[in-house]
């Protein structure tokens, strides 16, 4: 992975921990996430008059894409709405980058050498165990599972999706833009079937948190989808579990749900599990 590359992807992993945790705060994490995936819905549909249509061949993707999005965000509320953000959080982002790895092997053809293999998994390893320490929840513990599952799946298929665009219609942000408005767009859709008119009145108070959290998310997917680009898959997915680390002490310190030192250790796991990747 290029040095640029992993810089971006490093910056993507702080915004992505960022808006994550301000979904975990809000009062209504639903409402927060409304405000949050119309907002980067919004900028999507913004980029999209100065940039060429998705060829055809990128529509089956951008469509699945839609749907796997919907479906992690549906589930990500859920996991923070049972317990903990040190628990939800590590289990979700750090048993996505083995999975997702697994994926692009599997659907994308792509080859990672053994040493890459056990970066991946030292990483994966180490950012799961910062979610020991409590009593098993087993519903939390399902739906962040659930949440990761989602987030390889995506991840796979987003690869693709940027990929065919640049190397057919020019440029990735054709399919970066058009996923943003597809997701966000799609979200708020769902969510109105779901609650009807009063998801305007739910949102009120969550609006500024929203908006701020969508534009984080913006930055830290459009980060994330350009790495795609660049470099496989499994190693984006990786580096990227650096927001584990941030948020696994947030959750820590500021949140109060201690295991500091354990955490460290955990921290310094994960990195460990990034060199050995990055030097494979």
């Amino acid at each position: 992975m290029e040095p640029t590359v992993f810089l971006m992807v490093l910056t993507a992993a702080g915004l992505h921990a960022a808006w994550n945790i301000l979904l975990k705060t809000a009062r209504n994490g639903e409402a927060a996430m409304t405000v949050l995936t119309l907002t980067y819905g919004l900028g999507g549909a913004a980029m999209t008059p100065f940039l060429p249509a998705p060829p055809p061949q990128a529509w089956p993707l951008l469509l699945a894409a839609t749907a796997l999005h919907v479906g992690y965000n549906l589930a990500l509320i859920r996991a923070y709405r049972e317990g903990d953000f040190s628990r939800a959080y590590p289990i979700a982002r750090g048993a996505a980058p083995l999975l997702a790895a697994i994926a692009a092997a599997l659907f994308l053809h792509e080859r990672l050498t053994p040493t890459q293999w056990a970066g991946i998994a030292l990483a994966t390893g180490g950012v799961i165990s910062l979610s020991f320490g409590r009593n098993f929840e087993r519903r939390q513990t399902a739906a962040a599972l659930g949440v990761a599952v989602f987030i390889a799946a995506y991840s796979a298929v987003d690869a693709a999706g940027t990929r065919l665009s640049e190397n057919i219609g020019g440029t990735a942000l054709i399919y970066i833009a058009w996923a943003f408005m597809l997701d966000g767009f799609s979200f708020a859709l769902t969510i109105f079937i779901r609650r009807g008119a009063r998801v305007f009145s739910a949102a009120r108070p969550e609006l500024m948190r929203g908006i701020l959290g969508g534009a984080l998310a913006f930055a830290a997917y459009g980060l994330a989808l350009a790495a795609y680009a660049k470099a496989p898959v499994g190693m984006v997915a990786a580096v990227r579990e650096v927001s584990i680390i941030i948020g696994a002490f947030y959750g820590a310190v500021v949140l109060r749900e201690g295991f500091i030192l354990r955490r460290t250790v955990a921290a310094a796991v994960t990195v460990a599990g990034l060199v050995v990747l990055l030097a494979g």
